[in-house]
């Protein structure tokens, strides 16, 4: 594996790991804002 492979994948797994890390914040927010609604009622 030369360096420039080994950035690639980096990046690649780092994208990855950004974006299913946003999905899941974006998640636990809407679980989190249903659940003060429904407190607020």
């Amino acid at each position: 594996m030369n360096e420039e492979a080994i950035y690639e994948l980096r990046k690649t797994i780092y994208e990855r790991l950004v974006d299913s890390v946003s999905k899941n914040v974006i998640f636990i927010l809407k679980t989190i804002s249903s659940f003060l609604k429904d407190l607020i009622q």
